[in-house]
């Protein structure tokens, strides 16, 4: 049997549909199933680090900025991060189970970005993170960071905070960072795109400079 250019068009967008379908359907199915998994893996692993008492489940970088693993309802996580005066939350793992972060929201405190485990943020992220963060840590708020497990994501968005507002490079930021959070290890992606957008906002840096001097030359022929 032969089919024409209509029928077959016809035939491959049904059968596109009825693919996209099944797909939904089993992401559907899949997804709970995974976000248990990852809630038990990640109590699993806060005990463990509970028991060895090596490292923090959350770090105070300095007095504004915290970085740390996703906050856990039965380990009495959200009462322990408002005793540390924590009041804003910058959320960066879609796939860990939901936490009650109403109160953070009526604030208008709480950011979703999201980012898939062992990724990199995208540059529109990163410069959406610190425009935030720069809004509250100038009213004087206390900013969480999270992801999973508090070494890749969230470090990436500290650093891309130190890159942006003390102008240091992503090294010098993801040193700063381990010196109060030891575990932190971005992946080699994720250290990349760091790098990247340290030289984006020096290169934005520059031409704003530039700009700046034009603009001074110009008004010294005025006068």
């Amino acid at each position: 049997m032969c089919y024409t250019g209509e029928e077959f068009a016809l035939f491959a967008s049904l059968s596109s549909c009825m693919s996209m379908r099944i797909l939904y359907a089993l992401l559907f199915l899949i997804l709970p199933v995974y976000k248990a998994l990852t809630f038990v893996a990640l109590s699993v692993l806060r005990f463990f680090r509970r028991w060895r008492g090596k490292y923090h489940w959350f770090d105070r970088i300095d007095d504004h900025v915290w970085v740390g693993g996703a906050p856990l309802e039965y380990f009495g996580d959200l009462p322990y991060l408002q005793r540390q005066g924590i009041t804003a939350i910058i959320h960066s793992a879609p796939e860990i189970p939901r936490y009650d972060w109403r109160a953070y929201k009526k604030e208008n405190n709480f950011l979703f970005l999201r980012i898939m485990d062992r990724t990199s943020p995208t540059i529109a992220q990163l410069h959406t993170a610190v425009t935030w963060m720069n809004e509250r840590i100038k009213r004087g708020e206390k900013v969480l960071i999270h992801c999973a497990l508090g070494k890749g994501r969230s470090v990436c968005i500290a650093m891309a905070w130190y890159v942006y507002s003390r102008k240091m490079s992503a090294d010098a930021a993801l040193q700063y960072i381990q010196k109060h959070r030891p575990q932190a290890q971005p992946n080699h992606w994720q250290m990349r795109r760091m790098a990247d957008f340290a030289e984006q906002l020096k290169s934005l840096s520059t031409i704003s400079l530039s700009s700046r001097k034009i603009e001074i030359s110009s008004e010294r022929n005025e006068d």
